[in-house]
């Protein structure tokens, strides 16, 4: 996993932003990659530190999909 930052998230349509060094430009991020310890609400917080995993993807005009994300604050 590599370490990155939310810059933009919208609880009620379940998707944000990342932005990491790791990858080369920003990273689509959806709800249902955002692990939820606790089996609650999944969501991220702008300005939060995660580690996230990717893969290529065309999805909304980003290069990069998530495919796992966890925060870290």
């Amino acid at each position: 996993m590599t370490r990155g930052q939310v810059v933009r998230w919208d609880d009620e349509e379940g998707w944000g932003v990342i932005e990491s060094a790791g990858f080369d430009g920003p990273v689509w991020t959806h709800f249902s990659a955002v692990e939820a310890p606790d089996g609650g609400f999944r969501r991220l917080r702008v300005g939060g530190s995660v580690e996230v995993e990717a893969e290529r993807a065309d999805q909304d005009g980003y290069r990069w999909r998530a495919t796992r994300v966890r925060a870290e604050d």
